[in-house]
């Protein structure tokens, strides 16, 4: 973030780009079959090739559960492009704000770990992708929740 803010490219271009960023991965996802980064490593396209045998009908569904809230995030920084003027990108690094990124890394790894184990013990059953995503959204909007009520008190 910091090269960027000083690479003076405005919030709009940042927006767009991300935006792009989005839908080209949700596309490759969808077509390919394969998230981008499973291009750049061996170890995690033999990862994703045992998650797919384990899971059965229910990773096909996770990957077009998975694409599409990419493209839906990549309609949202759209919006944010659309709503953003032509000002800088400017970056101010508050320590709050790497304590939630600490956070958010933790509870990725979290998530992770706990759906590797359920893969492996072959206890991914029928409608585990829908659970899967009701359990992420609602802990997506407390997670949302929670940033926002941070930033809105260091802000004032």
């Amino acid at each position: 973030m910091s090269l960027v803010s000083v690479a003076g490219i405005t919030m709009r271009t940042f927006w767009i780009a991300l935006s792009v960023l989005l839908f080209v991965q949700a596309y490759v996802a969808i077509v390919k079959g394969k998230p981008i980064m499973l291009f750049l490593s061996r170890k995690l396209a033999e990862l994703h090739e045992h998650e797919k045998l384990m899971m059965g009908n229910e990773w096909e569904k996770q990957k077009k559960v998975s694409a599409g809230g990419q493209a839906f995030v990549g309609v949202i920084a759209l919006f944010n492009a659309w709503m953003m003027g032509d000002e800088p990108f400017v970056f101010t690094a508050f320590p709050d704000l790497f304590f939630i990124l600490i956070v958010l890394m933790v509870f990725m790894n979290i998530t992770v770990y706990v759906q590797s184990r359920k893969v492996d013990r072959g206890t991914v059953k029928k409608g585990y992708t829908l659970k899967m995503l009701v359990v992420s959204f609602i802990i997506g909007l407390v997670f949302f929740g929670v940033v926002n009520f941070a930033l809105l008190t260091l802000i004032s």
